[in-house]
């Protein structure tokens, strides 16, 4: 119920979540359903965004590219204003509000700062201002309004079946997606807790654990050695 109702907040059908306050009973959770797709499969997720078209696709470019690079929760991404993004040591990076409003600085890579300084170029351009005049959130709609979560997750849908992904893509499965790659390079399980801005590792490792528990099996060693 209170999930419920923090939708409909979101999307302003109600004023407040009144359930926010409830006590829920202890959930044991040691796995996911969320499976997350192969670097393969978020290579050519990429690529689709890119190959969009119409007057969003540089918009769309870059905010699959947030998702999928930085594995922010979708709500972070569509929250974010303009003044947000900045510089440290050199590198550019995005501040978000994450769950219980905590704030955080993420770093933004080379190739996502690219994709949102050429949206937000044409951006200023359709709206006949330099960049620094631009005001308000980072991803708006064509006509300058709030993007709601419900289209965020078609847009990524709509996105994964342009890239021929069998699966349904949802903005979670990318968030699991980032944590799995992140994973498969080497990334320190802490580091990725920390960026993913989980509360406990063991909610980390399930994201980690997900991935590929069926090629972690042992199920074939133990056959092949009795064969």
């Amino acid at each position: 119920m209170s999930s419920w109702y923090d939708y409909l907040f979101d999307e302003e059908v109600i004023d407040a979540n009144r359930f926010k306050a409830t006590r829920r009973p202890k959930v044991q959770r040691n796995r996911s359903e969320t499976t997350a797709l192969t670097r393969d499969e978020a290579y050519h997720l990429v690529a689709a965004a890119d190959a969009d078209f119409g007057p969003a696709r540089l918009r769309i470019a870059a905010f699959i590219r947030v998702l999928v690079h930085t594995g922010i929760r979708a709500e972070e991404a569509i929250a974010a204003e303009l003044d947000a993004l900045g510089w440290a040591r050199g590198m550019r990076t995005l501040r978000i509000v994450s769950k219980g409003d905590k704030p955080k600085i993420r770093r933004l890579p080379v190739e996502t700062a690219y994709a949102l300084d050429r949206y937000l170029e044409d951006r200023a351009r359709r709206a006949g201002v330099e960049v620094a005049e631009l005001q308000g959130r980072i991803f708006v709609t064509d006509t300058g309004g709030r993007f709601y979560r419900s289209s965020v997750s078609e847009l990524v849908t709509r996105i994964g079946r342009q890239a021929g992904i069998e699966a349904k893509v949802t903005p979670h499965v990318l968030r699991h997606t980032w944590a799995s790659i992140a994973k498969d390079l080497g990334a320190n399980p802490m580091d990725i807790k920390e960026a993913l801005d989980h509360e406990s590792l063991n909610t980390t490792m399930i994201y980690l654990h997900t991935a590929d528990q069926l090629e972690r099996d042992p199920s074939q060693l133990v056959a092949s050695a009795i064969e």
